[in-house]
């Protein structure tokens, strides 16, 4: 069984439909994933990447249909994810990632339906629906959420989705494919997790790690 390590904010579409999509292609196969969320922003400004700060909507969503996935753009977009983020950590049980229902939940409230994701209402009622084990308003939780997206940046990660497996990270538009090819031995693919065109400016190469 091979672990996978899915990084994500929910500001991100990508990351909706690459989480969505995950299930889908990775069918017969063997896997189980943990998934991390962490701060977008805090990713791209600790690699002083902030020309990679705009989000291509559309494409999210011309993905999401030619997949048949459900994706509304939230309003207002952009947002903080902070709020939500924080929940799902708090949602999870004491020393793991929160569980593919927790991450569900939070996607689903920000991209199916058009709503305002940070409103105070409905991020009141997700987290009653949620049931957190942890006091969303500490100061652990967002320092959790601080030490979730250095880590994750540590290891290479510059950019949200990605995912972590065998040591190396896949990341892009096309990332639930990407790592289906590999998991199934798909020539070429080892190559395509190591693409010069998506390395962050100033920053290490974001593959093969220790």
């Amino acid at each position: 069984m091979q672990h996978l390590r899915f990084y994500f904010d929910v500001i991100s579409p990508h990351a909706y439909v690459a989480f969505e999509r995950l299930p889908q292609v990775l069918v017969a196969l063997s896997y189980e994933v943990s998934y991390q969320p962490v701060e977008r922003a805090g990713l791209l400004e600790y690699r002083n990447n902030r020309s990679s700060d705009v989000i291509d909507t559309q494409q999210a969503q011309e993905m999401a249909h030619q997949h048949g996935l459900e994706l509304d753009l939230p309003a207002p977009y952009p947002f903080s994810p902070v709020a939500l983020l924080c929940l799902a950590l708090a949602s999870a049980r004491d020393g793991r990632t929160p569980s593919r229902h927790v991450c569900r939940s939070v996607l689903h409230h920000v991209w199916r339906g058009g709503g305002d994701a940070d409103e105070a209402k409905r991020v009141q009622a997700l987290a009653r629906a949620l049931k957190p084990n942890r006091d969303v308003t500490k100061d652990e939780i967002m320092q959790a959420l601080q030490t979730a997206t250095s880590d994750a940046a540590s290891r290479g990660v510059f950019d949200v989705p990605a995912i972590e497996v065998d040591r190396r990270l896949f990341w892009g538009p096309d990332l639930a494919e990407l790592l289906a090819d590999y998991m199934r031995g798909k020539p070429g693919t080892v190559g395509r997790s190591n693409r010069k065109m998506d390395r962050p400016a100033g920053g290490a190469e974001p593959t093969e790690y220790a």
